[in-house]
């Protein structure tokens, strides 16, 4: 089957409007991450059966997207698994990336140039790092897998608003090194499950 047929599965099952402009943009992504993944291992493996939830994750979240969020922080973001396919679904998006791998760090670099993916940057460091010195404030901030240190937890608070939305990608337990910490500091405002993995969810909370 072709790529472009496997997107097309991908949106139907979604309940989402093929648009051949994002899928010539996720094509472009694939073929990076095939070609990378051959000298960096950026994931386990570059079948397409390990792929396509991976890709469908950012897809499918971008349904719930608020439609008032432009800028938006991604921690740990690796591959650019969630982030990427997120940003090119919500192309009103400035989308800043951070990881503490340089090699990844490079490959994201090279994805936002190669797919003309503007106002998008990557950050090579830890999230203290990126915050360190700066009062910006993100409307959408989120995380994949991750246990957040409850420090970092504290810092990323200071860099919300009031209506910004913390968007936790994770298993059983929401990904914090403490969940208390995370529960107490920030209001739950709704959790889904992955269409693809049953155990798989994203919360989505605001400042408490």
């Amino acid at each position: 089957m072709e790529l472009i047929e496997k997107y097309r599965k991908i949106f139907h099952r979604l309940d989402l409007p093929f648009d051949s402009g994002v899928f010539e943009k996720l094509d472009a992504y694939t073929k990076l991450l095939n070609k990378w993944n051959a000298h960096i291992n950026l994931t386990a493996s570059s079948d397409w059966s390990m792929i396509e939830p991976l890709m469908a994750e950012g897809i499918w979240a971008s349904k719930i997207y608020p439609e008032e969020a432009r800028n938006h922080l991604d921690i740990g973001s690796g591959a650019g698994f969630p982030a990427i396919p997120l940003r090119i679904m919500v192309s009103r998006m400035k989308l800043d990336m951070v990881d503490s791998r340089l090699k990844r760090v490079t490959f994201l670099e090279t994805v936002i140039r190669d797919l003309h993916l503007s106002e998008s940057y990557a950050f090579h460091g830890r999230i203290a790092q990126r915050l360190e010195g700066i009062d910006k404030k993100w409307d959408c901030i989120s995380w994949k897998g991750l246990k957040i240190k409850t420090q970092d937890l504290f810092e990323i608070k200071k860099h919300a608003h009031a209506k910004t939305q913390i968007w936790v990608f994770h298993g059983r337990q929401p990904a914090a090194e403490e969940p208390e910490m995370l529960e107490k500091h920030f209001r739950l405002l709704r959790r889904e499950t992955f269409l693809y993995k049953s155990d798989w969810n994203l919360s989505v909370y605001l400042p408490e």
